[in-house]
């Protein structure tokens, strides 16, 4: 009679120590629509045009394994190594899709009131969030046929709230509140190995959300399902009226 509740305290048990074990990540997937185009070298492929729509997602931990930096002091850059991978990076540009390296070097940028708008947009006025992360430069969003230097593409997402009243510190937050940002856009970023930029790309973001854990997904609705079956069989169980096998007889009721 208890197996199906046990089994459901089970699953639930599981949901809760994964979605412990996994509460550092965040997953955020966007659409928006290409803005600008800087090709001065043709780098980029036609699909990259101004008007392209973009999809995508990215993935960012606030419990990043390498320590943080500050290149100025209203900016603090936390750097995660990728090992294993799990943060990333994936943009769809015109049909054409791009994804971060595996095992690479992501970094968040978190700004807090800053006054003075540094090496635009990367580093804006207010508050900001910025999750950078090495691209696949392999991707056919890109065409490095007149290239003379090797190649190397980034990809940013950026939130702004040029308020400054988003957050309090520099630390990476749990989770972004999204409503509370005025502006939010992402970029691809094409350099040589002289750290000259040879392209860039620039999209607006005009609708984001929190996206679930897919393992966290999964075990909630087997623990929902499973709990839903025992809740059935149980009600019939309890309702279903005995059959005549198993009604006592004369003599086991003492009546001869």
């Amino acid at each position: 009679k208890h197996i199906c509740p046990i089994a459901c305290a089970a699953v639930l048990a599981v949901l809760l120590t994964a979605s412990a074990s996994q509460a550092a990540l965040f997953t955020y997937s966007f659409t928006g629509e290409v803005t600008e185009v800087s090709n001065p070298i043709g780098l980029f492929a036609n699909s990259a045009v101004v008007g392209a729509p973009v999809t995508g997602s990215f993935t960012y931990t606030d419990n990043p394994n390498t320590a943080p930096f500050s290149i100025n002091a209203n900016f603090t850059n936390h750097l995660h190594r990728e090992t294993p991978a799990d943060t990333e990076l994936i943009f769809n540009i015109g049909g054409t899709t791009v994804h971060s390296f595996a095992n690479s070097l992501s970094n968040q940028i978190v700004g807090d009131d800053n006054s003075s708008d540094i090496f635009p947009p990367f580093f804006p006025i207010g508050d900001s969030f910025r999750f950078v992360d090495a691209l696949d430069i392999t991707s056919t969003l890109f065409d490095l046929s007149q290239a003379d230097l090797n190649q190397y593409a980034s990809g940013h997402i950026l939130f702004v709230d040029s308020t400054g009243g988003v957050f309090s510190s520099q630390a990476v937050p749990s989770g972004l509140p999204l409503s509370s940002f005025n502006a939010r856009l992402g970029i691809v970023d094409i350099y040589d190995d002289n750290f000259e930029e040879t392209g860039r790309l620039t999209f607006r973001i005009d609708s984001v959300r929190a996206v679930p854990e897919p393992g966290s997904a999964t075990l909630m609705i087997l623990g929902m399902t499973g709990a839903a079956v025992w809740r059935r069989r149980h009600s019939r169980t309890r309702n279903r009226k005995p059959s005549r096998s198993t009604l006592p007889t004369l003599d086991q009721q003492g009546i001869s």
